[in-house]
């Protein structure tokens, strides 16, 4: 009965590593190819007539040529390929990823604001007010954690109930019981009071996929547009939505709305 073989073990070396290990070989090949070149030259073949054969020459100088310029090519090839971010299968595959896509919103031509918004801002001038500030956020790990609890936060807190027929849209911010836009507007309202910039938070108007009229909150990051809505605690990309796009606020001035 035969005795199991013992298992082999693979030893990964470090792209780097084998880099300066076929360096000293490739020189020496160069060396060789040159040094066999220049020999070939001075000492050239001859026909059976005793005349040097020039055409064996040249052909013997363009195969040395050739055969040196391949190695210098291969060599060159290995400093000006990037190593990947760690030795083994799973750090490279690692490097071999790219970086998702930060994607913004376009705005169009200037539209006139939603009525109910136009009473808001007279009813609450404050929060509509012209603000400095930078019309994008930097969206640390800190800054994505209050994003985040914001928005879980309100949904969890404000009791959705649709307006009153009859009573048309009303938009207020930091109440018990509201809809859509209230949401929108109270995250806005407390991520201003946590030191947020007010031209990276922006009203949008959308529709759902059922056709019905949908108010969020949309934050300018370097990660992209992300939206706060009110249906679920998730936080997603504009693109990654389910909502068709219609207006939004702009940054600089939150009474002044442009078309999607």
């Amino acid at each position: 009965m035969r005795s199991p073989r013992k298992a082999r073990s693979v030893k990964i070396v470090p792209i780097g590593l084998k880099r300066r290990r076929f360096l000293p070989r490739i020189i020496l090949i160069i060396g060789r190819s040159w040094i066999e070149f220049r020999t070939q030259d001075q000492k050239p073949g001859s026909n059976r007539h005793g005349y040097i054969d020039r055409v064996a020459v040249a052909k013997r100088g363009t195969k040395m040529f050739k055969h040196a310029l391949v190695t210098a090519v291969a060599l060159a090839s290995l400093f000006t390929i990037q190593p990947a971010q760690a030795a083994g299968p799973g750090g490279f595959a690692r490097g071999l990823k790219t970086a998702p896509a930060v994607s913004y919103i376009s705005e169009k031509r200037r539209t006139a604001a939603p009525f109910a918004h136009v009473m808001f801002c007279a009813q609450n001038p404050n929060e509509c007010a012209a603000r400095g500030g930078a019309s994008e956020v930097s969206l640390s790990v800190f800054a994505d954690k209050q994003l985040r609890a914001i928005n879980a936060s309100v949904n969890r807190t404000i009791r959705p109930v649709n307006d009153l027929p009859g009573q048309g849209d009303v938009w207020q911010v930091n109440v018990k019981s509201g809809d859509c836009e209230d949401f929108a507007l109270t995250k806005r309202d407390h991520l201003i009071a946590m030191g947020w910039s007010p031209k990276a938070l922006r009203i949008a108007i959308a529709k759902t996929p059922y056709g019905e009229g949908h108010a969020v909150l949309v934050v300018k990051t370097d990660h992209g547009d992300l939206v706060l809505d009110n249906r679920t605690n998730a936080i997603k990309t504009w693109k990654d939505t389910d909502l068709r796009w219609l207006m939004i606020q702009s940054g600089d001035n939150p009474r002044i709305w442009y078309e999607l």
